[in-house]
């Protein structure tokens, strides 16, 4: 018999290793302690086959970035099938239980996700709200344009960055959408440099950008040896980097492009608006790579739509086509930067749209006028659709710097 069910304490590492080998790893005694005091058990699902764990998910409870500040968010994680039940209804069954907790707990109008594979979540609703970007600068200490930096590079060791890093990274986080809270847990969980992490690069390294002693910004980064003829040609690899104004950007990547013996920086998770691009005297030394980064699902519809902040002003009747329910109906959205409403209605709809679109939009990052042209969003009222793109839209771009 099947059984979907909240996991209890003496469950978490079977539920975590059966999670590492769905993933296709080795489960880690290491991995499985730093994961454990993460696991919220009450949030945290398994799937049973009589005693046989076959599979897991669950949920981070934390806040995220949308525009306007943080709101609460589901951040859904560690979602696996075990190979011997694939094909049996078991994810559909483990993401309605996880929909229905969100629902019923009222926390969170929404919920986020990183997908393992970007095609498997859009039937339970998710849409892609912001893109991943990647950049390889295959240059050592490249020319940079703009105003010389006013402060200087330390490194520090990870419990002296601890310290720092909080009230950085909480700066930032509260403009940036797609941002999450971390509590001290998460981030000890973040800081944590376990050696399969590594792969095949040096331990983490932590800096610390200061203008008169004071922290500015910070940047976490690995190095990875490589030698060719005897010519040095390692790579820089940043993880992570956090800052406060353009002077502590410029210092930051100023400092990861002139690390010695290094020949080219790779930073595989950034703002897909990160000026470094406009930095570079020379844009041909950097390639860019851009996949989906979080998925969000609407839940509380009004809820999630008049917590959030308008850049411009305007009046739109939507129709969202939610085949689960949860986010299906009609409304009309009164918006303004001075605050919005959104009430049920029975007046004609401007637009259609699905679950997975109005996620989708709702971190200012993906357009609706894209959806629109993709075919993805129905226009009634001629125009709306470039109205409500004004409306959704926001102008920085979403990001979230690690993947849960």
């Amino acid at each position: 018999m099947i059984e979907v069910r909240t996991i209890t304490e003496a469950e978490i590492d079977a539920w975590q290793v059966h999670l590492d080998t769905a993933f296709g790893g080795d489960p880690d005694p290491e991995d499985i302690a730093a994961w454990r005091p993460l696991v919220d058990t009450e949030r945290a699902h398994g799937v049973f086959d009589g005693p046989l764990l076959v599979g897991t998910a669950g949920i981070f409870t934390f806040d995220m970035t949308v525009p306007g500040g943080p709101q609460p968010c589901a951040g859904v994680t560690a979602v696996s099938v075990s190979p011997t039940h694939r094909r049996q209804g078991l994810l559909t069954s483990m993401m309605r239980t996880q929909l229905d907790e969100i629902r019923d707990r009222g926390r969170e109008a929404f919920a986020s996700l990183w997908a393992s594979e970007a095609s498997i979540y859009a039937r339970f609703g998710y849409g892609v709200a912001s893109r991943r970007w990647s950049l390889t600068i295959k240059a050592h200490d490249p020319q940079l344009l703009g105003r010389p930096s006013r402060g200087t590079v330390r490194l520090v060791e990870r419990d002296e960055l601890r310290t720092i890093a909080g009230p950085l990274y909480d700066a930032m986080r509260a403009d940036r959408t797609g941002m999450i809270s971390r509590s001290s847990v998460r981030w000890t969980t973040r800081l944590l440099d376990l050696p399969a992490n590594r792969h095949g690069a040096s331990a983490r390294k932590h800096a610390v950008y200061e203008v008169d002693g004071e922290p500015r910004g910070y940047v976490l980064y690995r190095t990875k040896s490589e030698w060719t003829a005897f010519r040095p040609e390692g790579q820089v690899r940043v993880q992570e980097l956090v800052y406060l104004d353009p002077d502590a950007h410029a210092g930051l990547w100023r400092f990861v492009l002139g690390v010695d013996l290094m020949r080219s920086v790779l930073a595989d998770n950034i703002p897909g608006d990160d000026p470094v691009v406009h930095r570079l005297r020379d844009p041909r030394v950097v390639d860019v790579g851009i996949v989906d980064g979080l998925h969000v699902r609407m839940i509380d519809v009004p809820r999630a739509l008049t917590t959030r902040s308008y850049a411009a002003s305007g009046s739109v009747t939507i129709e969202v086509v939610d085949p689960l329910g949860y986010a299906a109906g009609r409304w009309t959205l009164d918006a303004s930067p001075d605050g919005a409403t959104c009430e049920p209605t029975t007046a004609s709809p401007d637009l259609t749209l699905g679950a997975e679109e109005l996620g989708g939009v709702y971190l200012g990052d993906t357009t609706l006028r894209s959806l629109y042209l993709a075919g993805r969003v129905d226009e009634h009222t001629p125009g709306a659709a470039d109205r409500a793109s004004v409306l959704f839209a926001w102008p920085r771009a979403a990001w979230c710097p690690e993947i849960f």
